[in-house]
Formats: C-alpha cells, structure tokens, sequence
C-alpha cells in the first residue's frame, strides 16, 4: 500500500509539472508567472518591464522573448517588435512560426517594403502569401497583390478578409462585377463583416441594382449612422429612385390577404396546470396590421366585448394621441371601432388557432437586423403606453418553448442537445417571470430574453424535445438557476462574475470535454494562440458551429470607432491606443480603456462588443494596424467564440449530443451543481 501511495504521489508531482510547463515545453520562474499577472491585471507596461529584466539571466531567452513581442505588438510598439524578431530570425531563419510573426509584424508597422524584401518560396503557406498580398496592395502593386490573394485562397478557401481586400482592389479598379462577387463571397463566409456592406451597395449602385444597394444602404446607414458618405449615397439614391421608397397600398393589402394563418396543434394534456407567461414582442408602436386565424372576440380592459367575428379577417389597430383612443380597422382603412381603453385584448375559443403580425421588426443593431410576418399562438394584447403600442402575447409556457426552441437552435441538431436547451430554455423563462412587469409583460421576444419567432418558427423535433422534457428546470441548492446560454463559448465557458460581476456558483467556467486541463493562466504568446487558432472540441464540430463563430476575425478602423463614440455624446479626438484593463482566467476582457488625444473612456462588460463593430464576444486578443499619421488606422481583433459565453454552450451541447452524451449530462457540465426539478 505504501509503494502505490508513493507511486500515486510522485504521480501527482509530475502532473503538476507538466501542467505549469509553457509553450516552449519549459517550467517558467516566478518572475515569468508575475508579468503573466499583470498582463491580465491590466499592467501591460509592469508586464513588459517584468519580461525584459527576465531575458539576460534566462537561458530560455526565447520564451521570454517571444512574449515580450506579442506585448510590443499590442502596444504598437512595432519597431521594438520588428527589432526582436529579426533577432530570433537570425537564429531560426527557417522557423515557419517566426517568419509568419514577422511579416505579420511589418505590415502592422506600416512597413509594407520589409515585406517585399523577404524572398517568398513557391511553396509559401496560405498565411504568409496573405500577408505577403496586403504588402503589395498597400504598396500600389494591384495586379500582384490580386496574384497573390488568389494563390492564398488556393490554399484556403475560407478567408473573408482576403475576398474582402480582392473586393477593395476591384472597385478601386472599377471592376464592379468582380468586386460585388468578392464583397458577397467575403459576406457569405462571414456575415459579421459589416464594413463590407457600403462598399458593396456602391458595386450595385454601378451595376444599377438599385434595390440591392437601397437595401443594403439602409441597413448600414443603421450600423454607421454617422458616416456621412453612406447618408448622402443613400439620399441621392433615393433622390433618383423614388419608386424604391414607395410600396402601394395596393400591394400591401394583397400581400397581407393572402397570407394564411397556421392552425396548430395544442396541448390538450392537463393543459389547465401550464402556467401563462406574456412576451413583449414590439413596443412603441404607432400602428399595426394583424390577421386571425378565425372566430375571435376583442375586449377591452373591463372585459367587454367590442368587436365579434366568426371569420378570419385582415384589422389594422392604431392609436390616435391627440383624441387618447384606440382604433381597429379593417383591411379597406375604413373604422371598425374605437376605444378609450387602456388596452384591447384579442382571443380566440379555439386554441388551435394563431394570429398573423406583419413586418415584425427584429435584430435591430444588429447584423441579421430585418423583418418578418410572424404568427402567434395565445391571446393578444395591445396596451398603451407613452402614446404608443405595446403589443404582447399570452401563451401557455410550453406552446411557448415550441418556438423558442427552435428560434434559439436549429431543429435538425441532435436530440439530446435539443431537450438541454429546452430545460434551460424553460428555467431561464421561469426565473425571469415579471422581469418586464412594468411594460405590461414579462419576457421580451428577442436576444435581451430568448428569441421567439413564432409558430412559423416550430418544427417537429424541437416540439417533440419541449414534451419529453415537460415541466422540467434546473435547481441549485433547491432554487431555480439564472439559466443563461449563448451560441458559442469558443472551447470555454465564461463564469458570470467575469463578465457581470455576478457571482453564481453554478455558472463557473467549463472547458470543452475535448480539450487538456487548463490549471493556470495562458502567457500572453499562448493566450494568442488559443485565440488565433482552431483547437478540436465538442463547440468546434463543423456541423453545429459556424467557423466564423468558434474563432473569428474583425478589423475595426479607427475612424469608426472615433465617429461611433462622438455619436453617443463622447469625442475623445483622434483614438491612440487600447488597453485591456481586466481580463479573466479564460481570456475574457471585461474592462477596456480607449485613450485618444483629448481624454479616455472606460468601456465595460457588455457594451465593449457593441461598441467595437459587433465583436462576436467579449474573448479576444488585438494588435493595432498603424497609418501614415502614426496614429492606428485599424485594430485587429481574433476572438473566440459568438454572445456571452456563459452558461449552456449551443455548440458545444450539439458537439456533445453528437458523441453520446444524454441532456442531464449536457446541462450538469455547463451548470455545475445543479439538478433537474420537475415543476408541474
């Protein structure tokens, strides 16, 4: 027994050496584990100066180094960067990685010729040969860059900002047709990249594809609304193509009469015992067109009946703020009736039967920004509030989930991972009852709450997921859990007191199954790399995960990040710098500072991803790109992962599904102590 204590003790030594070990294969001294500190402390200069005092005693000098580069180049200390790197060059003159970082490192000092000078091999990788083209397309050489481009996607065909730069090549050469298929290729691989849309529009614009550009137009007027080059191309657009504007009244009567509202199939089991949940899903309504599925009754707040119809029917609801009265018309504009009411409520007897909203409006600020009929099962409400609309939907929760589920993830997924989501679904709706109670409803209809599209929405596999999990919630020490989920935690998920100083036990971070234990913070060369590369795991599985999702990369220009911030009120003059102010064990940053020549301005949590372009995540490392002004004409940002990240990763539950794992066993590795409760 002594012998296999032993044994299991020096056992237990071994692992943990090999734990603490870096990239290099090597244990790192303490001072090393100090600048790594303050490197996520925030302390980048401490960090540097830590690293450079360790470097002439080390005989791992490489190591060193090699972090003391990636902190030169988050600083945009580029020529101290190019210094050292020419150094390791000169020992390692055919070490792929270096080389890569140098070419890399040249064109982020605005030193495009260093590039040039550097013999490329007809061999050279995707990577290089791309750095290699943004060289010559900095330097004027168009024909070559384009060669160049092209033998990099040869290599790898997935590189939206490649055919986003073959894109800026082309218009600049008015090639229109060539340039609007790099644009739509670079917006197919990526549909983040939302700096593509302008230009695009401008390729249709030339091709005379008016609705095109109208469309796009508008929707990036939406993202830039203080880039006045797309304000002024879209008001001589619509100066010149008035019709664009225009729909007839005609054409929309038409288009909402033939419209059929589903009839669906309702719970008819114990139906009575579903508690009711209302879902806010639009606010600040002028007016609104709706369409029944057949007899209705509307009622106003005394519960009398104003309106009784035996069929289905199109109804325009308004209200009117100078008269304080609400008003159904029919689908001929001419008045049904009108009220004083607070509110209106429509119902039907038949649960079978929906209700159709034109144009619903969703994903505003966002890049899937749109809109769309949707139909509804339930009551509805129309309250007044502020002069406007709110218009809101009574449904019983599990009718509810039939369109959540599939709203939130797809229906074809495996289903294992289908029911997990359905039982955080359930809980997240549950914990967060009357979280709106003072707009009149409890849960709202979009990413702010869980997305709910709709009975168009509901398919069969994500409806069977919602009754084989009926009634279930997760519990932790027997109380219901904040049941958060996001799209993609990039191999990681995140705890909730990094992000939102909200410390739960049951949201901790969880590594991906897949991947080696992770008992220490990653040096910053290594943190880069986790970020940069693709690490096989359940959340990377190329059929439940976007590749764009898992890890992605965004260039943000500094001219839009100036011009977003002198929008909300806050003109810190020309950007300068960035600087992670905290960051978590899992590379989370949840404070940055922006310093620009008349101040700075601290941005927190949350509100970092939409200030930054639509960052898919708050997980991310990032390098400016200098200009000729010396000032950063573009940060470059690679990031792990799509939303918060904390909570029940969608991918990385599918991935798990996938291989075998049962729901219990999904949702106990992303709430960690939790168990499953049977409510009604």
């Amino acid at each position: 027994m002594k012998k296999l204590l032993f044994i299991i003790f020096l056992s237990l030594i071994w692992t943990s050496l090999t734990l603490a070990k870096t990239e290099t294969g090597k244990t790192p001294p303490a001072n090393s584990n100090q600048a790594v500190k303050f490197y996520y402390s925030g302390q980048i200069q401490k960090s540097i100066e830590t690293y450079q005092a360790e470097i002439p005693n080390n005989p791992d000098k490489k190591r060193a180094l090699l972090n003391l580069i990636r902190l030169y180049q988050e600083t945009g200390q580029y020529p101290k960067a190019l210094t050292s790197l020419q150094e390791l060059l000169h020992n390692e003159p055919q070490n792929p990685r270096i080389r890569l970082e140098y070419l890399k490192t040249a064109y982020l000092a605005n030193k495009p010729k260093l590039i040039l000078r550097q013999s490329l091999s007809p061999e050279a990788p995707s990577k290089e040969l791309y750095w290699y083209a943004l060289a010559l397309k900095a330097t004027g050489n168009l024909e070559a860059a384009i060669e160049a481009f092209q033998k990099s996607l040869s290599k790898s065909a997935f590189q939206p900002l490649a055919y986003y730069h073959l894109g800026q090549i082309y218009l600049q050469k008015k090639d229109f047709q060539t340039a609007k298929k790099a644009y739509q290729k670079a917006l197919t691989q990526e549909f983040n990249l939302i700096s593509a849309f302008f230009p695009l529009a401008q390729t249709y614009i030339a091709l005379e594809e008016y609705p095109r550009a109208y469309r796009l137009l508008t929707n990036a007027q939406k993202f830039f609304p203080w880039n006045q080059k797309i304000t002024t191309t879209l008001e001589k657009l619509v100066a010149e193509h008035p019709e664009l504007e225009k729909v007839t009244p005609i054409t929309a009567k038409k288009a909402r009469e033939a419209v059929e509202p589903p009839q669906v199939t309702p719970i008819s089991d114990k139906r009575s015992k579903i508690p009711l949940v209302k879902i806010g899903l639009a606010q600040k309504v002028s007016d609104l067109f709706i369409k029944t599925g057949g007899e209705f009754y509307i009622f106003n707040a005394q519960n009398q009946i104003l309106l009784k119809s035996f069929e289905k029917a199109v109804i325009q609801i308004r209200y009117n703020p100078q008269k304080k009265y609400l008003e159904v018309l029919n689908n001929e504009g001419k008045r049904i009736f009108k009220s004083s009411s607070a509110y209106l409520t429509l119902k039907y007897n038949d649960p079978s039967l929906t209700t159709v909203l034109f144009n619903v409006q969703f994903g505003q600020g966002s890049y899937w920004y749109g809109a769309e009929n949707r139909a509804y099962r339930g009551k509805m409400q129309f309250l007044v509030r502020n002069k406007k609309i709110t218009v809101i939907n009574q449904v019983n929760m599990e009718e509810y989930l039939y369109a959540v589920v599939p709203s939130e993830m797809s229906a074809s997924w495996p289903r294992s991972a289908l029911e997990a989501q359905a039982i955080a679904a359930r809980t997240y709706a549950f914990a967060n009852l009357g979280r709106y109670r003072k707009y009149g409803f409890d849960l709202k209809a979009t990413v702010a709450s869980q997305v709910y599209r709709g009975v168009f929405r509901e398919r069969k596999r994500s409806t069977t997921a919602v009754n084989a999990t009926r009634g279930k919630i997760l519990l932790h020490n027997n109380k219901i859990i904040s049941a958060f989920f996001s799209a993609n935690c990039g191999g990681y998920s995140q705890s909730s007191g990094a992000l939102w100083s909200i410390n739960l036990p049951y949201l901790k971070p969880a590594l991906d199954k897949l991947l080696p234990p992770r008992s220490k913070y990653l040096s910053p060369v290594a943190l880069a790399r986790w970020l940069s590369e693709r690490p096989e795991s359940y959340s990377s599985h190329p059929k439940y995960s976007a590749r764009s999702a898992y890890r992605w990369l965004k260039w943000v220009s500094r001219s839009d990040l100036e011009g977003r911030l002198k929008h909300k009120g806050k003109d810190i003059g020309q950007i300068q710098s960035l600087q992670v102010i905290s960051r978590s064990k899992t590379g989370l940053v949840s404070k940055i500072q922006i310093k620009g020549t008349k101040g700075t301005y601290l941005v927190k949590g949350d509100r970092i991803r939409g200030l930054f372009n639509k960052l898919r995540s708050n997980t991310f490392i990032f390098q400016p790109k200098m200009g000729s002004d010396n000032l950063p004409e573009y940060f470059i940002f690679h990031g792990a992962g799509w939303g918060h990240g904390i909570g029940l990763c969608q991918s990385g539950a599918a991935g798990m599904a996938a291989d075998g794992y049962s729901h219990v066993e999904i949702l106990k590795h992303y709430y960690q102590g939790t168990a499953i409760h049977t409510k009604y």
